[in-house]
């Protein structure tokens, strides 16, 4: 891995607390002065897949952090936040960086750099354990993970943890899924006081109101919303997430449609983008697209040169002019 920064660049104010503190106050996000903050960025693949076979996940950082970059309708890319997912070595992606408990390779060599890189671009950094299944048979390995990681990243102010990417179990809450992320919760919250915790919720994480009408034990938490133009299609999904706003701080941490790529994403910007964007401009929660790759889909790039997607059925140039019409607005450390 390699990074353009020199060592008088990356100073200790830059890795940490460089960015203001944030906490779920009721159903906003603010910052340490109250100030209401609505984070908005990109999602990267698997970090170990893009840093062996993509390029780096550095030189994207760089490409998603490029204020002279005028693809689109729109001069720079301003996101303020970005989501790295971490592929357990048991989950569908056989990632070729993998996570090992008891090592600290993965985190000396990959992950607290790249948080450090993100941290001195500005972004916050959402640490996403990604898997996509019932939580039953992983429980002791998500608790490995927070175990290990919380309290490595407890001082970094721009670090937020997503116990766990999409829990199915049946679409139930009340059950063990409950249950479990009160666990993998508590475990966080010992080693990190002071971090955003983003709590998954049932059936691939639609079933938020289920989720924040009956919620965990604890503070600074947001509940994990995810909607693709399937779900947006069914009424009852986008009730759940407007339940969930009336009641908790809502994190919209994937969303995205790429015309034709499967029935989940299928959509264009008038059946899903347009109407999307404006659904969660009025409930003013926080979002991630998914995904800043050119062959995971729904994908923002088209090709290996990064070149971004276009057109009534991509969403490339549609999230970058999001970020830059927003880009002013809700911001941390401003009123």
């Amino acid at each position: 891995m390699e990074s353009d920064m020199n060592a008088d660049e990356m100073t200790e104010p830059n890795r940490r607390g460089a960015l203001p503190w944030l906490r779920a106050d009721g159903r906003r996000l603010v910052d340490e002065d109250g100030n209401e903050v609505i984070l908005r960025g990109v999602a990267t693949i698997d970090i170990g897949s893009q840093e062996q076979l993509d390029g780096g996940v550095i030189p994207l950082i760089d490409r998603l952090t490029d204020k002279t970059d005028t693809a689109g309708n729109s001069i720079g890319w301003h996101p303020t936040v970005i989501r790295f997912p971490v592929y357990p070595v048991d989950s569908d992606v056989l990632s070729p960086i993998r996570y090992t408990p008891g090592s600290t390779e993965y985190y000396d060599t990959l992950l607290r750099p790249l948080v450090d890189y993100a941290t001195a671009r500005g972004l916050y950094v959402i640490i996403d354990w990604h898997y996509i299944d019932t939580t039953t048979a992983h429980v002791e390995s998500t608790a490995q993970f927070w175990r290990d990681m919380a309290p490595r990243f407890a001082d970094d102010s721009n670090v937020l943890y997503e116990l766990y990417n999409e829990p199915i179990n049946d679409g139930d809450w009340a059950g063990e899924l409950k249950g479990h992320m009160q666990s993998w919760y508590n475990i966080v919250r010992e080693a990190a006081p002071r971090n955003v915790v983003l709590v998954g919720t049932p059936n691939w994480c639609q079933n938020v109101g289920l989720a924040a009408l009956d919620p965990i034990d604890g503070t600074n938490v947001m509940y994990a919303a995810h909607m693709y133009p399937m779900h947006w299609a069914l009424p009852h999904l986008v009730e759940e997430i407007e339940t969930a706003c009336r009641h908790q701080a809502v994190f919209m941490s994937e969303w995205g449609y790429e015309e034709g790529a499967d029935e989940v994403v299928d959509g264009t910007v008038t059946s899903y983008g347009a109407p999307f964007k404006a659904f969660v401009t009025k409930l003013g929660v926080s979002w991630v697209a998914w995904v800043a790759h050119y062959k995971w889909f729904p994908a923002i790039f088209i090709d290996d040169q990064w070149q971004l997607s276009d057109g009534p059925g991509r969403m490339g140039v549609f999230t970058k002019d999001w970020l830059y019409e927003e880009r002013n607005r809700h911001r941390p450390g401003e009123k």
